[in-house]
């Protein structure tokens, strides 16, 4: 997203929660988030700790700045496809 305050995306994320979108799903890529606002008096989180406190009860992997979104580098996400996803501490590796 581009020039969201973090409420937000704090309300977008639990919008998928309580739409049970968590419970079909088996890892959650996040791309980048471009310019992103806070108020006056501070939320108090992090784009990923909002997002892993949202989360955390379905024990599936998370990537943070996956290179797709509104930068430079944009890689295709295909949707509606059945894809692999391999993730440890320091790498993540998408494939068919």
């Amino acid at each position: 997203d581009i020039d969201e305050y973090l409420y937000k995306i704090d309300r977008m994320i639990w919008q998928l929660k309580f739409a049970g979108v968590f419970h079909q799903i088996k890892g959650l890529i996040i791309g980048h988030f471009t310019n992103i606002k806070d108020n006056s008096t501070a939320f108090g989180m992090s784009i990923e700790e909002i997002i892993l406190q949202k989360v955390k009860e379905f024990g599936f992997p998370v990537i943070f700045n996956f290179p797709c979104g509104h930068e430079n580098e944009n890689l295709t996400l295909p949707f509606g496809i059945e894809m692999n996803l391999k993730v440890n501490s320091k790498t993540a590796e998408l494939y068919n």
